[in-house]
């Protein structure tokens, strides 16, 4: 089973059965002959909408940071959902992308990302994501507000295959 930190459905032989009773999958091996692990991680985060350009970093139901294992590489799958209200009116923002870590000298670094996937209100087109790996090998998810003012909630699942 991987070691890393998360409040996730495992799936897969190394795994445990997730807790809606979802059973494991099986797949290509990695280096070592073991199957790949595989976290399904569900982060949130809002923000109170009392000035423009407002960020949260995004937490497992505990308040806590998915960890990642620093002798691994990993792909993540980020699918992110924003809802919020800018004047009055609610506005949605969906956001998918994904982004490639690797080992390096004891830690996990961000080495690549793809490109995003962003589709929603016109006037949420300006909310980011970002994504880091932070001191202790936190995964590090922020949503930032960008130009507008807005008490936002954001949900993000995580599709986390490592090696």
């Amino acid at each position: 089973m991987s070691d890393i930190k998360t409040d996730s459905t495992r799936r897969g032989p190394r795994g445990r059965q997730g807790p809606r009773g979802e059973q494991g999958l099986t797949g290509p091996t990695g280096p070592s002959g073991d199957p790949p692990d595989v976290d399904l991680i569900r982060l949130t985060g809002q923000t109170p909408g009392l000035t423009s350009n407002e960020s949260v970093s995004l937490q497992l139901s505990d308040g806590s940071q998915p960890i990642l294992d620093p002798t691994k590489g990993y792909t993540l799958e980020a699918i992110v959902v924003m809802l919020g209200t800018i004047s009055g009116n609610q506005v949605v923002q969906s956001f998918r992308r994904m982004f490639a870590f690797r080992p390096n000298a004891g830690s996990s670094i961000l080495a690549a990302s793809g490109v995003a996937e962003q589709i929603g209100d016109p006037a949420a087109a300006l909310w980011t994501i970002t994504v880091s790996v932070g001191a202790g090998n936190a995964l590090n998810i922020v949503f930032n507000t960008a130009g507008t003012t807005s008490a936002t909630q954001v949900a993000a699942n995580l599709n986390l295959v490592s090696t």
